[in-house]
């Protein structure tokens, strides 16, 4: 029932809250695919999923978790360094726990000065832990100044597909894949560096543009 009544809520809210495409106006001749992780950083993976990122000459947004920037700042910081963007995560990744506006503001406060800290840059964009939607979470990150951003391809290595083989994964990612779709994947997942590995040479073969779809957001 829960579910159902997210479900009816997300719907509800109009894409100019919630940006869960790339803009037509940006992206309209190429294939613009924009390439997003959540809930790192990751001591072991996310330097793994930078270096896969570097050979291939792509750029990505990581939505960090406050409380894993704070643990590591090295790895924050050679996000930024390796020319990648960074959104808000909130601090603790607990946002289905939390209910009132207040709470959520401080949170995602937090993380926000914490990214700020350690690497002199603000987020400009920001999502909800596991993409739960709430009114008190939507208008505390607007009010601070954040646009929130979700996805339109999940990569599935989580959510409805958790229990899925890897080789399915894959598969259902690049022939789902779209012009100006924004792919979920999880760098503190161990299956993302295989994904990676398998869809981006498949992806660039059909001519996605990674880069173009990380500047039709930030240009």
């Amino acid at each position: 029932m829960i579910c159902t009544i997210r479900g009816i809520i997300s719907a509800c809210i109009p894409n100019l809250l919630i940006q869960r495409r790339l803009p037509l106006w940006k992206s309209r001749e190429s294939n613009s695919l924009l390439l997003t992780f959540d809930d790192g950083p990751d001591e072991k993976i996310t330097p793994t999923v930078l270096n896969i990122l570097k050979n291939n000459d792509i750029r990505a947004i990581f939505f960090l978790v406050g409380y894993r920037a704070e643990k590591y700042p090295d790895i924050v910081r050679q996000i930024v360094e390796d020319g990648h963007k960074i959104g808000n995560h909130t601090y603790a990744h607990y946002n289905d726990r939390v209910s009132g506006y207040s709470e959520f503001r401080c949170d995602i406060l937090k993380c926000q000065e914490i990214i700020s800290n350690i690497t002199g840059v603000e987020p400009r964009y920001f999502r909800p832990p596991r993409g739960i939607i709430s009114l008190p979470g939507l208008l505390a990150a607007r009010r601070i100044g954040l646009q929130n951003i979700f996805w339109s391809l999940g990569g599935g290595e989580w959510g409805k597909n958790r229990y899925a083989k890897i080789d399915f994964i894959i598969q259902s990612i690049i022939k789902s894949a779209k012009n100006r779709d924004i792919l979920l994947l999880h760098d503190d997942h161990s299956y993302v560096v295989d994904i990676l590995n398998a869809i981006l040479p498949a992806l660039r073969e059909k001519n996605f543009d990674f880069n173009r779809g990380i500047d039709s957001i930030y240009r």
